[in-house]
C-alpha cells in the first residue's frame, strides 16, 4: 500500500510541474497589454508615463504560425488629457510575441471612427 501512495505522490508532483512549466511559458494576455503599452509610449516618445484606459483584446485569430491579436483601448497623456483611441496589432509565434506588428493611433476623427469600428463588439 505504501508503493501505491508513493506512485501516487510522483505522479502528482509530474502533472503539477507540467502544469507549472506550461503555465510559465504560456504569453498571458497581461504580458500582451503590457508590451502594447510599451509600443505606444515609444510611437508617441512621451516623456511622462501614459494613462491607459479600456485596454482589451478585440479579437483572436489562430494562423498556422501563431496567433494575431487585436488589442483596443484609449490612453491619455495626462488625467486632464484628451482620451486617444488606439488599435494594436500584436502577433504570437511559438510562445514569443513578435517584434513587429501595427499601431494605429486616432490623430483625426476618421481614423477615431476607424478605430472603433475596428474595435467594435463582434458577434
Amino acid at each position: 500500500m505504501k508503493r501505491f501512495y508513493i506512485k501516487l505522490f510522483i505522479v502528482g508532483l509530474l502533472s503539477l510541474s507540467v502544469f507549472a512549466y506550461v503555465y510559465y511559458n504560456t504569453v498571458h494576455d497581461s504580458d500582451v497589454f503590457q508590451i502594447v503599452k510599451q509600443r505606444i509610449e515609444q510611437k508617441t516618445k512621451a516623456t511622462k508615463p501614459l494613462i491607459f484606459n479600456d485596454m482589451r483584446i478585440a479579437q483572436r485569430l489562430e494562423q498556422s504560425k501563431g496567433e494575431m491579436l487585436r488589442v483596443c483601448g484609449d490612453f491619455q497623456y495626462s488625467t486632464a488629457g484628451n482620451k486617444q483611441a488606439f488599435v494594436a496589432i500584436v502577433n504570437i509565434s511559438n510562445n514569443k510575441i513578435s517584434s513587429g506588428g501595427q499601431i494605429l493611433l486616432a490623430d483625426s476623427e476618421f481614423t477615431r471612427s476607424s478605430i472603433y469600428t475596428l474595435c467594435a463588439e463582434q458577434h
